[in-house]
């Protein structure tokens, strides 16, 4: 069986703002670095580590092999920080784990990355 994420539709709060609160999806993964620094700090530490980079090919989001973590801003602006903290710790989890070294084509990160 085979899971497919898909995003969401934009949703907005009352005065017609991302439902995050923030002037854009940047901000907002700032802030749920932030309180996974504060409440989780085994995922928040490694969450200030990643290049934090746009990338609208991707339906949600993701990390790469490079450090970096992907992002769809149409799908952020639809999570609350709450939900947004939380997707930046499963990201974290998958570079925690070394998930890319488990993979057979991909090139596990090197000493010097994450």
């Amino acid at each position: 069986m085979e899971f497919k994420k898909l995003p969401h539709p934009k949703r907005k709060n009352e005065k017609g703002e991302a439902v995050h609160g923030f002037e854009d999806a940047r901000k907002a993964i700032s802030k749920a670095r932030f309180e996974l620094i504060k409440k989780f700090p085994l995922f928040g530490v490694p969450a200030f580590l990643l290049q934090v980079r746009r990338d609208d090919s991707i339906p949600t989001t993701a990390v790469d092999s490079e450090g970096r973590l992907l992002y769809h801003e149409h799908w952020i602006n639809g999570l609350t920080v709450k939900h947004l903290t939380a997707e930046v710790a499963h990201q974290v989890g998958h570079v925690i784990t070394r998930f890319f070294s488990r993979l057979p084509t991909a090139a596990a990160p090197g000493p010097g990355t994450l």
